[in-house]
């Protein structure tokens, strides 16, 4: 008898032991010193979570498939089809001859109401910021960085970043909201060498474009493409291919130098798009990083520069 008691008493201590490393049955409750991790909002701060606190106190995506289905339904900001028109029009066969063949801007319709959203907006105010031919200082401004400052804090505090953080934590790639925070701001923003010192970022690369002396390089976004047709200085000559959702391959010239081929996903927001590239950079930096949004399958290509930890270029490979 004495022997089973023994045993009981160990079983009981090995469930103890192990409940005190896990959130189960803990969520939101007060500090405790009697455990190793908390499992409350405050241990985001600490940097005291439970390895298990995302996924049983905030229901967070455990893999990266259940993460995108829950950004895309999570998206609120993303432009109802209704928003926006895209007239693809003529579809290249070829398309190294580089030529315009469709006689029509891209976007014929972007709903104004759908820019003055705080993150489309403050998206928007970045743009100017970058003088796109290489070889030229890009550090910012205090009064840019000030813009971006206001576009990191409102894309940040959207339900879409909120996710990706709980993701990122999960997997150990980030340890806390400020660690999150400086990474995102340093993979993004930071200013590195291209052709001459702080002549680009991932930022700059990816959403505005850059222009080289013939060609164009990155320039991956609709509201860029809008914002550049708008001002005369976009030439969009047809596509190549197109996609599900919302996604097309296409050529155009920027200021008479040519964009062979950018693939963009049209209505997307700000705030999802770069989500998704943050994620697929930490967890599938120069590889492919495929699921499906929407039911349809895709693929991110996503590289850094250099082997640092900055954003060389990330696209939907359509």
């Amino acid at each position: 008898m004495k022997t089973i008691c023994i045993l009981l008493v160990c079983a009981v201590s090995l469930t103890i032991v192990a409940a005190g490393d896990s959130c189960s049955g803990r969520c939101d409750s007060g500090f405790s010193g009697s455990y190793d991790c908390q499992c409350n909002t405050h241990c985001v701060n600490y940097g005291d979570c439970c390895a298990d606190y995302s996924q049983q106190c905030l229901g967070s995506p455990t893999d990266l498939q259940t993460l995108a289905d829950a950004l895309w339904s999570g998206d609120v900001n993303r432009a109802d089809p209704k928003q926006f028109t895209v007239n693809k029009q003529t579809y290249l066969s070829n398309t190294n001859d580089q030529v315009d063949r469709s006689s029509a801007p891209l976007l014929s319709y972007v709903d104004s109401s759908l820019l003055s959203k705080d993150t489309y907006a403050t998206f928007i105010a970045l743009l100017d910021n970058y003088e796109a031919r290489t070889g030229i200082d890009d550090s910012p401004s205090l009064a840019e960085t000030r813009e971006k400052d206001a576009f990191v804090s409102a894309i940040l505090s959207t339900k879409v970043m909120e996710l990706t953080y709980d993701f990122l934590f999960l997997k150990g790639k980030v340890s806390s909201k400020q660690d999150f925070q400086a990474q995102f701001e340093d993979m993004w923003f930071k200013s590195y060498t291209r052709s001459s010192p702080s002549d680009t970022s991932g930022f700059e690369h990816v959403f505005v474009g850059e222009q080289k002396s013939s060609s164009v390089s990155g320039f991956h976004n609709w509201i860029q493409l809008n914002n550049e047709e708008n001002n005369g200085a976009l030439d969009y000559y047809g596509y190549s291919k197109e996609a599900s959702p919302n996604l097309l391959l296409f050529q155009f010239s920027w200021d008479g130098k040519i964009k062979k081929l950018s693939s963009v996903m049209f209505g997307a927001s700000p705030e999802f798009e770069m989500a998704l590239f943050t994620t697929c950079f930490l967890t599938e930096r120069n590889n492919l990083c495929s699921f499906k949004l929407d039911g349809n399958n895709v693929d991110i290509q996503t590289y850094d520069y250099k082997g640092d930890d900055v954003i060389g270029s990330a696209y939907f490979s359509v």
